[in-house]
């Protein structure tokens, strides 16, 4: 199995940091090349002036990480895999134009003169506070997963799977052969292309890649919020306040890591580039829009193809904005239609970009399963948005407070930021829950989705306000003060970003990991293990609760619940959607009579059983399908392999009845 990535004690010997900081230094510098660095060269192409570094890093993290989706999706349309190429060559050709078109300014003896000549000043002051405050937001970032074996939650298995496949597939595919009887793929797959690059690039294995890459695009989602927080607040001292907000003392984004919830990551790293480009598309006084047009197609494009939903946030945007300027442009409304002509070509171009995709996403499940949510009843609608009486449980209330405090100040003190910004969350609150305003059907967002996503406008908000009450300071022991509590927050928050995984997410231990191993030097390519899994949304498909539903990434090995897409992809001919359910069903049904567990064992093709460390009960009411007291003294089942808690146990099938062993679903099937 591939060794931990990081090996460091849980202390902070010298010794230790050194093993930590070496690889954390290297994924800082790919992460540059990677994800930095070809929107930089963009942005040198399309917006070449007027934009301090820091806000240049900020738009260039958004889009490069829309550059990527987009290249996948048309190597994949003209058939070429040419995945890894994508992978050295984009960072690659990025960082050499980068180099050679700052040839002068790099040259040693320019630096050494500039080094002689450095000295310090208050004007070095606010890039030093906000390089020292990304440098812990990286830090803990990394550091809180220096223990874990493989990504958390369940959201976390499908994406593993679908980053693997197109590592092996050099790019997008549609046929999930030798891991699930899938045949199809119209997910969103923004994340997944970053980390397939990523994990080309660094030469981690997918889980190790997914694991740490998403925790690098954590760190660069927060960093991504600088420019816009700039923008909106006029005062550099609001963005580093803004990124310390978001990136250490809000619990999101960081909180992500224990969900798996990397695809609305990745989005949300995009959409504050949209928001910026947004903002200075219906900027007074006027300015030309033509310089803005290709970063804002890129930009939508790819949000559109990296989550469904997070686009959403996008045209809420876009409607808050455009409302926005056509207050400040009233008086010159020619000039207002003209422009939103402009946005709409420019829209238009974005569309025609994903264009294929889209169709391809509508022949699907996908679209369907879309429609049926939007159409939900008024009632299952209003028992969503329960969720609001559940904030607290995301966000210190203190936060979420002093940042409607700080919205609601601006709305008199600075409205440029406090409108928009309020038009935009009332929208995406309109979008998740349109029967407030006395709309039909359900919304496409959920409301979990955008409760976990305040931390942007909080973190706008409370920027704003620190950069306001900051210029309002006078003297030195003022300021003094005020930048030792920054200080203090600051090591306040790196401390609780370092310690946010929380282990009842995590399925994959060491023992597991051992398991796995064995399984797959020891077990037939043609076995099908029995996993630990509950019934999930309203018991419609069925959802493991251990590192088995892992074991077909590690092993090859057909397991009896597929990864969660399979409830939203095509399935392979003769497969029943509904037979995984049905074998969760029956199998907890039996209550370990060997003869009824049997029968259910049987028609199912199951050949072994996998018990997890986690012994099935990772997720909220999930409870072990399979107890070891079931196994142990049956005669239908041996234990073959134990480490820990995993256990691997044949299944004699050889006892099953005639004509019973596996006529639903075989592991020939399965296996594809």
């Amino acid at each position: 199995m591939p060794a931990p990535y990081f090996t460091v004690a849980d202390t902070l010997s010298l010794t230790d940091l050194i093993a930590f900081g070496l690889p954390a230094l290297k994924y800082a510098a790919l992460a540059l090349g990677l994800y930095v660095a070809p929107g930089l060269v963009l942005l040198r192409w399309w917006l070449p002036g007027g934009l301090s570094l820091e806000e240049r890093l900020g738009l260039a993290i958004g889009l490069s990480v829309a550059l990527y989706p987009l290249l996948f999706l048309w190597l994949y349309i003209l058939r070429l895999p040419l995945g890894p190429v994508v992978a050295y060559g984009v960072g690659g050709v990025s960082a050499v134009v980068l180099l050679w078109t700052s040839r002068y300014r790099l040259h040693p003896r320019r630096l050494w003169e500039t080094a002689r000549s450095w000295r310090p000043c208050r004007a070095h002051a606010l890039p030093l506070a906000l390089w020292s405050t990304v440098a812990l937001i990286f830090f803990t970032r990394l550091w809180a997963i220096r223990f874990m074996s493989a990504p958390a939650w369940g959201d976390s298995v499908q994406h593993t799977f679908v980053v693997q496949l197109i590592l092996e597939n050099r790019g997008l595919f549609q046929d999930w052969d030798g891991y699930a009887p899938i045949r199809s793929l119209t997910y969103h797959f923004g994340f997944h292309t970053l980390m397939a690059v990523w994990a080309w690039v660094v030469g981690l294995p997918a889980p190790l890649a997914v694991l740490v890459g998403a925790q690098v695009l954590n760190a660069l989602a927060v960093i991504a919020l600088y420019p816009l927080i700039v923008r909106l607040s006029g005062s550099r001292v609001a963005g580093v306040v803004g990124v310390a907000v978001a990136g250490l003392l809000s619990p999101m984004p960081g909180f992500y890591v224990n969900w798996g919830r990397y695809t609305q990551l990745a989005g949300q790293t995009i959409l504050p580039v949209v928001l910026w480009l947004l903002d200075a598309w219906w900027a007074r006084p006027r300015r030309p829009r033509r310089a803005l047009a290709p970063p804002l197609v890129l930009a939508l494009a790819g949000l559109a193809i990296t989550h469904y939903r997070v686009i959403l946030f996008a045209v809420a945007g876009a409607a808050a904005w455009g409302l926005w300027g056509l207050w400040t442009w009233r008086r010159e409304l020619a000039d207002w239609l003209k422009e939103a002509a402009r946005f709409a070509g420019a829209a238009l171009a974005a569309v025609l970009l994903v264009a294929p995709w889209m169709w391809h996403v509508r022949t699907g499940r996908l679209a369907s399963m879309v429609a049926r949510s939007v159409t939900r009843t008024p009632s299952s609608a209003r028992a969503e948005i329960q969720v609001w009486g559940q904030v607290d449980n995301f966000f210190p209330l203190p936060l979420l407070v002093l940042g409607a405090l700080a919205l609601l100040l601006a709305l008199k003190a600075r409205r440029e930021l406090a409108v928009p910004l309020t038009l935009w969350s009332a929208f995406t609150f309109v979008l998740t829950n349109p029967f407030v305003v006395g709309l039909p059907g359900a919304g496409l967002i959920t409301n979990f989705a955008l409760v976990i996503a305040l931390y942007m406008p909080v973190a706008v908000a409370l920027g704003w306000f620190s950069g306001v009450a900051w210029a309002r300071l006078q003297g030195r022991a003022a300021r003094g003060a005020g930048a030792l509590l920054f200080c203090a927050l600051l090591a306040w928050g790196s401390a609780r970003q370092a310690r946010i995984v929380d282990p009842f997410f995590q399925m994959i231990t060491p023992s597991d990991l051992a398991a796995f191993e064995w399984i797959r030097a020891n077990t037939p390519p043609d076995a099908r293990f029995l996993i630990n899994g509950f019934l999930a949304y309203n018991d419609s498909v069925v959802v493991g609760s251990d590192a088995g539903w892992w074991l077909p990434l590690y092993t090859r090995r057909a397991t009896t619940i597929p990864p969660l897409l399979y409830a939203a992809e095509r399935l392979a001919p003769g497969i029943d959607r509904d037979s995984f359910r049905q074998i969760e069903i029956e199998v907890r049904a039996s209550g370990g009579d060997p003869n009824r567990l049997r029968e259910a064992l049987c028609r199912a093709g199951v050949s072994h059983v996998y018990l997890g460390e986690r012994r099935g009960r990772v997720g909220f009411g999930a409870t072990p399908l399979v107890p070891e007291a079931w196994l142990a003294g049956n005669p239908d089942f041996e234990l073959l392999f134990q480490q820990g808690n995993a256990q691997v146990w044949r299944f004699d099938a050889g006892r099953c009845a005639a004509g019973t062993g596996g006529e639903d679903l075989t592991a020939e099937e399965v296996q594809g």
